[in-house]
């Protein structure tokens, strides 16, 4: 149950509450909480139809 509350906080980009959550729980998420701001500036960038900014973070991110 706490890796599924875990997923989810990391998913909807709720880094705080993520943190908190990995503290009282001990539960590790499967990223690094740090990459999360970066992912959710690509989401909200794809979300808002903003693909050439999103490619752009993307490319910043991960230049290979």
């Amino acid at each position: 149950m706490n890796k599924l509350v875990m997923n989810f906080l990391v998913t909807e980009g709720f880094v705080e509450a993520a943190e908190k959550f990995r503290k009282e729980s001990g539960t590790e998420p499967d990223i690094d909480l740090a990459t999360i701001t970066d992912r959710m500036a690509v989401k909200k960038a794809v979300q808002s139809g903003n693909v050439e900014d999103a490619i752009e973070k993307v490319n910043d991110l991960n230049p290979e």
